[in-house]
Order: structure tokens, then sequence, then C-alpha cells
């Protein structure tokens, strides 16, 4: 799996998922993890738009 550089992204970004994947307990505490990471990233990260 290539790694994810918030840095590299833009405004917002879109995530596909095949309609066959499950939302389960396991996959929500995937998501708070990823969710997490991102947060530690963004910590003391200032943007400015205008």
């Amino acid at each position: 799996m290539p790694s994810f550089d918030l840095s590299k992204v833009g405004e917002s970004v879109t995530v596909h998922l095949p309609k066959t994947n499950i939302l389960d307990q396991e996959a929500i505490q995937k998501f708070a993890e990823y969710r997490n990471d991102i947060l530690k990233q963004l910590k003391g990260v200032i943007r400015h738009h205008g």
C-alpha cells in the first residue's frame, strides 16, 4: 500500500470503496486510527485560505 502524505493532498480527498466491503467494528476502529494519524500530522499546522 502506498504511504499517505497529508501535505500532498488538496482541500479534500475522495475515497472509493467497493460495495462488497463491509463496515464492521474492526473497520470502524481502523478509520479511527487513520483519523488520529491525520490529526497528529495536522498538529501545529496553520493553513490560510483566501
